[in-house]
């Protein structure tokens, strides 16, 4: 999946869930369903893939799994954001952070971040998605390849970064991606959730809420 090859990641995927389906692995389903479901709705199919992640999702819930359902609600965010419902992608972004944070999950947590940055810019939170995308990119950095190197989740990254720097301006964005960037996980986490308030005195963070 990291090279583009995404039809041949859908058959490996698919064959793989059909194994554990075979073998009743409730888990391992959800596991490669977070894969499958990113790779479905990347391929053009989102309303298919939306189907699986529901499903998923209902898999999660009867089984108590809360630590995996933190990817999936990320799939499903990143199946609304592409659906244009921004709303809905936010809502589904910050839910997925919420369990990842009481597992401290870095990898769910960087996606839902990430997902929250895509989904101010679509709002026109201009500054947001700029302070957002600066806090994602301090934890990628921190535990590996942003957006697992798939160049089509890259792509998406790359439009929300330009689009912020052609409405802001490159020195404000870069202000406010700095300062995301060096901001303590704990303060990424609460901005993402909206929990906090911009810092007194910053006019520049007055709409990163």
């Amino acid at each position: 999946m990291s090279v583009g090859e995404l039809a041949t990641a859908r058959a490996q995927l698919e064959d793989g869930l059909a194994r554990h389906h075979a073998c009743r692995d409730d888990i391992g389903t959800v596991d490669v369903c977070f894969y499958l479901v990113a790779v479905v709705a990347l391929l053009g199919e989102p309303h298919r893939a939306a189907k699986l992640c529901e499903e998923t999702l209902a898999r999660c819930d009867s089984q108590g799994e809360r630590w995996l359902k933190s990817y999936m609600l990320w799939d499903l965010g990143l199946v609304a954001w592409q659906l244009g419902d921004c709303t809905r992608a936010a809502a589904s972004g910050r839910d997925g952070l919420r369990l990842a944070r009481e597992f401290n999950e870095q990898w769910a947590i960087a996606f839902c971040v990430e997902l929250l940055a895509w989904a101010a810019h679509a709002e026109l939170r201009h500054r947001r998605a700029a302070y957002l995308l600066g806090c994602a990119d301090s934890i990628w950095h921190r535990i590996g390849a942003p957006l697992f190197g798939m160049r089509h989740l890259l792509r998406y990254h790359e439009q929300c970064v330009s689009g912020v720097r052609g409405t802001l301006g490159a020195a404000a964005l870069e202000t406010e991606f700095s300062m995301g960037k060096q901001s303590r996980l704990d303060r990424a986490i609460s901005a993402a959730l909206e929990e906090t308030m911009a810092p007194a005195g910053n006019p520049a963070g007055a709409d990163r809420q």
